[in-house]
């Protein structure tokens, strides 16, 4: 059986592609958004996703398609609104997620991670911030400032402070001393490059024979800023699955950072801890208590 609004969304489909849709998958979910696939009577598959950031998606699926970067992405069929919400229909990749790939494999992705960011960041524009220009428009540095202002709907830090399992005085610290990093080191003022923002496990499919990279998604948080603050996410990443130093000494090596480049990237990436403390202590499942220690770790034992 399926929900009433469910029952919207599959009427839409069916009139779109002609077809009769016989069941919905519920894969895992992400942290901002609701996805599902929805296989036809011919066995045909399609992803429908929705999030209150969905519009950034579509804009940052067109840019790609308009512009050469030989980045890989899912075929975009159609969109439509139903109940006040807009979703997007979706082509299913059908590759290996790098979430699924053994956690002492996953270092083997970080030259293909890289170079597909290098791609990505081809794209330029005059302007920073989301790519649907919502919330602020300013400079790079302006933007970074604006999610610490207590003004940016994603950002509650009052709120965020008081959530079980964040240790205040420590967050609080770091909120500090982020606001004055910002604003004494040089930033980018021109010439903006496109960023995905999340380059994670869970939005990047892959091939585990060439260890390469064949589709993104979750375009959902792309904006125009410093391309180093996609690397830094990169970063992250290699500390969330603990993947050693070797793998963190390629990453450097692959990237060939001036001073003040490793400066940049160094704010960056303490930049996006902090706000990762915010996404995981939004609910207290299993994965986001660890996520949420583990961050907190990362900023005790940080040199300001």
């Amino acid at each position: 059986m399926f929900s009433p609004l469910e029952e919207k969304v599959i009427g839409k489909l069916e009139s779109f592609f002609d077809t009769k849709i016989v069941k919905i998958v519920m894969p895992r979910q992400g942290m901002g958004s609701f996805v599902f696939f929805a296989v036809s009577e011919g066995g045909k598959e399609y992803v429908i996703k929705t999030s209150l950031d969905i519009k950034n998606d579509v804009l940052a699926y067109e840019l790609l398609k308009r512009n050469d970067t030989e980045i890989s992405t899912p075929e975009i069929f159609t969109s439509f609104v139903c109940d006040n919400k807009t979703f997007l229909v979706m082509e299913k990749i059908k590759a290996l997620i790098l979430e699924d790939v053994p956690d002492k494999d996953k270092g083997l992705y970080i030259d293909s991670m890289l170079e597909n960011l290098s791609r990505i960041h081809k794209i330029k524009s005059e302007r920073a911030g989301l790519v649907d220009g919502r919330f602020f428009s300013g400079s790079w540095k302006e933007n970074l400032l604006f999610k610490y202002s207590g003004l940016h709907p994603w950002f509650d830090w009052k709120n965020i402070l008081e959530r079980t399992g964040v240790d205040r005085a420590l967050v609080e610290d770091a909120l500090v001393n982020i606001v004055e990093q910002i604003k004494k080191v040089d930033l980018p003022c021109s010439d903006y490059s496109l960023l995905h923002t999340d380059f994670n496990q869970r939005n990047l499919f892959v091939d585990p024979q060439s260890c390469e990279i064949v589709s993104i998604v979750d375009w959902s948080e792309a904006a125009f800023g410093d391309p180093l603050y996609d690397f830094a996410r990169v970063r992250m990443f290699i500390q969330h699955f603990d993947l050693g130093e070797i793998v963190l000494k390629k990453y450097y090596s692959l990237l060939k950072l001036n001073k003040k480049e490793r400066v940049r990237e160094d704010l960056y990436f303490i930049n996006q801890v902090v706000d990762y403390i915010a996404w995981y202590s939004e609910s207290e499942t299993n994965f986001n208590i660890g996520r949420l220690a583990l961050h907190q770790k990362i900023l005790r034992e940080y040199k300001w």
